[in-house]
């Protein structure tokens, strides 16, 4: 199916929500789940735990999400942790 320029709402809406949240994770996530709206209609939400499962079971992302989590706990720890504790 030819989307044409209705393919770039979930763009648009991306760009706009983030300037105006100044949140991009949330917005990158809005912009998804219309591209599949439009793709889909109301049934999206098979089609996106597809998706989201084949995402996730790639080998590149496993270690993209590895590394940022170890990178995320290292900089809890310093800062949740050892902070008060040399702060007294």
């Amino acid at each position: 199916m030819d989307y044409g320029a209705v393919s770039l709402i979930p763009t648009a809406l991306v760009l706009v929500l983030a300037i105006w949240s100044h949140r991009t994770l949330e917005s990158v996530i809005f912009g998804a789940i219309v591209a599949f709206l439009i793709m889909d209609g109301w049934q999206f939400a098979d089609r996106l735990a597809t998706v989201t499962t084949e995402v996730l079971a790639d080998e590149s992302t496993a270690w993209v999400l590895l590394v940022c989590t170890v990178v995320s706990l290292r900089y809890w720890l310093r800062v949740a942790v050892l902070t008060p504790l040399v702060n007294g």
